[in-house]
């Protein structure tokens, strides 16, 4: 029964003192302010220094647009320059010889392989070389062998130089006797009376005696063929 009035007196006790000071219950979170002077009221500005971001940083601050000033140039007229014109040399054909060939008095005849006597260049510049590697032969065209028939009018054949490139293998040649023959056909030549196939011709014989090459072409229009003996 102690214990309990002790705690009723305690209890008591606290009671008289919150009674005897009432302004310790007037607290509050809220305070009206009445008959203040509006016109002392002074506002008070903060001043708020620009924020700088860090790398990688993001700002929630605005930030002030920058503005870029343009400076204007002058315009300046182009200036154009005068072409010039260097006059180039004309440059002058190289001229290829033929990869075949045949070189007499200062003409340069292509040649073709053949293995017969009647072939017919027409009006090229051609000339053939029979199978045998010891005849020639060709039209008496100017720019052929037609200059044969003139040397042998002039008197100049015989002793007369010439050079044979087949295959890149470069043969050379002198003219050593010549001989006139009539046509008597296409495979049949005469002299004297007698007559004469082609044979000995191609091989490049005459009279019992071998030379190294013949040429051939006609003469006299083509009544009749020019033959050149030539080692």
């Amino acid at each position: 029964m102690r214990k309990s009035r002790v705690l009723l007196a305690i209890f008591a006790a606290s009671f008289i003192g919150i009674m005897s000071n009432p302004e310790m219950l007037a607290a509050s979170d809220s305070v009206a302010v009445l008959d203040l002077d509006n016109n002392k009221v002074v506002e008070t500005v903060i001043k708020q220094e620009p924020v700088v971001a860090n790398v990688g940083e993001e700002i929630d601050e605005p930030v002030e647009p920058v503005q870029t000033i343009t400076e204007e140039v002058g315009y300046s007229e182009p200036v154009y320059a005068e072409p010039v014109y260097v006059e180039s040399a004309p440059e002058e054909p190289v001229y290829q010889l033929p990869a075949n060939y045949i070189q007499i008095n200062g003409l340069t005849v292509p040649l073709e392989y053949t293995d017969t006597t009647a072939e017919n260049a027409g009006d090229a510049q051609l000339a053939w070389y029979y199978k045998t590697g010891k005849h020639i032969y060709g039209h008496n065209l100017d720019y052929v062998f037609g200059s044969l028939d003139w040397a042998h009018d002039g008197g100049y054949l015989d002793g007369m130089p010439f050079t044979v490139v087949m295959n890149g293998v470069a043969s050379y040649y002198t003219v050593a006797t010549h001989r006139v023959y009539d046509r008597l056909d296409a495979y049949t030549l005469g002299y004297n009376g007698d007559t004469f196939s082609m044979y000995p011709i191609v091989n490049a014989k005459l009279d019992g005696t071998y030379y190294r090459m013949t040429i051939m072409t006609c003469y006299n229009g083509s009544a009749q063929r020019l033959v050149l003996y030539a080692n």
